[in-house]
């Protein structure tokens, strides 16, 4: 028993042994393990392509959009031979295709990724050289507003696809004077939306009608059916008016809000707005709106001035919104020293086929707070039979809430129909297009129409500036017109202040003057009483020291300096003046050389005598009475 147990403690010792020699083999051995390089993935399925006969198709499309890795390893590309096209793929990896002159006809192929270990290849896709008769196809047309508003702002939109490339759209709208093409815009893909924002000037009642026109880059054409709505009325007697909201028509993905919500001010800068422009932090502009008035295929320059009053150089960022068709900046990234200033230019601008309207924007500046300003465009027919312009009355020009906005408005009707039925409206409007107070009429346009219209500041509208808008249509003409004026108690007394200041400065001026021309004439006064006593006193002096002649060059100093002539008997008589300047010498020198005479001695005062006052002698009490 001893021996076997020995036995199985030496066994038990070995396996002891064997296992601390497998630990440390497993110690001093490394690790290995191999990670699978998965191979690059075809993201989506390349679509078919089309090539027109003799035109090559550059950049038809990058296979970076259809190809990726997992691993981050560089794709290398390579395809299937076609016969009768050259494949080229550049060093971005977008794909070009040159077809031989004069073939036509539809082949296969396909593309594979290659990593460094593994290949994956596309989707079997067809190409095809010929002649593209296939125009954009269009869905989904919607407008953002479900019940629109006169003057309310709306922005169209479809969807568009095209099998070779989009190339522009153009949005037409007829407001009931017939139709009117806006400016034909770019778009590129073949997917993409055509939108297109317009202020709706259409009075209540009237059916517009809207549609887009798109183009692919072989002029293919194809036309959205005719959409329409109606304008609607405000129910004053339920209340309704003109609040902002924006009520969407359906999907909303490819709608932006444009009406309402229109962020107005500094974006949480503190800005203080004065009369003729906004102060912010170590910032000052010199305009606090712009307001351009162009006839179609006209333009206009502004100028809108930046001030550092800060310490510092400021960087700025100039932008246009809603308006950038009609704007041309100068400067878009702006750099300016302290104390220095910047001269924005605004290039205006309004095409010969933009809708006649007013429209609405801002200039963006933004220094990291951001400062608006805001913009009204109001845009003119070339020719019209018809010419409106509204003047505001002196006295309109800065208004409180509850005062009245009256302006002239003048009407010229150029048209061959005299006593047409026309129809004006006009309104107060804020700087973003709401409308605060309107009204509307039907006239009665003869040769010429020249009134007064009145508004009402409604209560609770805020301070600032504001627009008068009036619109006349007739027939088939129409036209447009505002001004700008100021809703606020203190713009009131600065445009009192400012209507009385040149009259006030002009008589405070005269009165300085006046007072100054006084001072004057007495000080020339004192002048001259001084110049003749110091002349009188040299003449006194000559005359005692018997200086005859220098005294009578005295004398005829200060006759002519008194204006006074001397006359030619003065010549005739100096002989004689001459005897009498002598005695008068001698008398002056004898009466100042004579000695004073002493004065008199005072009598001294004799000694007043007192008159004894007679005694009174007081009764003895002990004495009887007699």
């Amino acid at each position: 028993m001893g021996e076997k147990k020995k036995e199985v403690l030496m066994q038990f010792f070995i396996l002891i042994l064997v296992l601390l020699g497998l630990v440390q083999i497993s110690a001093d051995t490394q690790t290995q393990m191999n990670i699978s390089n998965s191979p690059p993935e075809l993201t989506q399925n390349i679509p078919d392509i089309l090539i027109i006969m003799d035109t090559p198709r550059i950049n038809a499309f990058d296979l970076d959009d259809y190809f990726e890795d997992a691993n981050g390893d560089t794709m290398i590309f390579d395809y299937t031979t076609i016969s009768n096209i050259i494949t080229t793929i550049n060093s971005e990896n977008q794909v070009s295709f040159y077809p031989d002159i004069g073939y036509s006809g539809s082949q296969f192929m396909q593309f594979n990724a290659s990593d460094a270990t593994s290949t994956s290849t596309s989707n079997f896709f067809e190409v095809t050289v010929g002649i593209d008769t296939t125009p954009p196809q269009w869905s989904s047309p919607k407008k953002s507003l479900a019940s629109i508003y006169q003057n309310y702002h709306v922005t169209f939109t479809t969807k568009w696809t095209d099998n070779v490339e989009l190339k522009e759209f153009i949005f037409s709208i007829d407001q009931g004077l017939g139709w009117q093409n806006q400016t034909v815009t770019s778009f590129t893909g073949t997917s993409n939306t055509s939108s297109f924002r317009v202020q709706i000037s259409a009075p209540a009642g009237t059916n517009v009608s809207w549609t887009f026109y798109a183009f692919d880059i072989y002029n293919n054409t194809n036309k959205v059916d005719i959409q329409n709505f109606t304008v609607k009325a405000f129910n004053l007697e339920l209340g309704e008016e003109y609040d902002g909201e924006t009520e969407y028509e359906g999907d909303t993905d490819t709608i932006a809000s444009e009406s309402g919500g229109v962020s107005y001010g500094t974006g949480g800068a503190e800005m203080d707005y004065f009369e003729e422009g906004i102060l912010a932090e170590n910032l000052e502009v010199d305009v606090r709106s712009l307001k351009v008035t162009l006839r179609q295929g006209t333009s206009v320059t502004k100028v809108v001035q930046i001030i550092n009053t800060g310490n510092t150089n400021i960087r700025l960022n100039a932008s246009i919104r809603y308006l950038e068709r009609f704007t041309k900046l100068g400067d878009t990234d702006i750099e300016i020293a302290p104390g220095e200033t910047h001269e924005l230019l605004i290039e205006f601008t309004a095409p010969y086929d933009a809708m006649p309207d007013q429209y609405f924007g801002f200039l963006l500046l933004n220094h990291g707070d951001q400062i608006s300003i805001p913009i009204v465009l109001d845009i003119k027919k070339f020719e019209s039979d018809v010419r409106i312009k509204v003047n505001l009355t002196e006295g309109s020009k800065a208004v409180r809430v509850g005062e009245k906005v009256t302006a002239l408005i003048t009407i010229k009707n150029l048209q061959d129909i005299r006593n047409s039925s026309s129809q004006l409206y006009y309104a107060i409007k804020n700087f973003k297009g709401d409308i605060i107070e309107s009204a509307s009429e039907d006239i009665v346009l003869e040769t010429i129409f020249q009134e007064e219209r009145t508004l009402t500041v409604p209560e609770g509208t805020f301070d600032g500036e504001y627009i008068f808008y009036a619109r006349i249509i007739s027939e088939e003409a129409m036209d447009l017109d505002s001004e700008k004026f100021l809703i606020g108690a203190r713009f009131k007394i600065i445009a009192i202040l400012k209507k009385f200041l040149y009259p006030t400065i002009i008589l405070i001026l005269l009165i300085i003057l006046l007072l100054l021309y006084i001072v004057y004439k007495q000080n020339k006064k004192k002048k001259r009483l001084l110049e003749l006593y110091l002349l009188l006193n040299e003449l006194r002096g000559l005359v005692k020291e018997g200086k005859t002649m220098e005294a009578m060059d005295i004398y005829k100093r200060i006759k002519l300096t008194y204006g006074q002539n001397v006359s030619k008997g003065f010549m005739e008589d100096e002989v004689k003046l001459r005897e009498e300047l002598n005695k008068f010498s001698k008398i002056l020198t004898e009466t100042e050389n004579k000695p004073e005479p002493k004065p008199e001695p005072k009598p001294e005062p004799k000694p007043s005598k007192t008159i004894p006052s007679p005694a009174i002698s007081k009764p003895n009490p002990k004495e009887p009475i007699k």
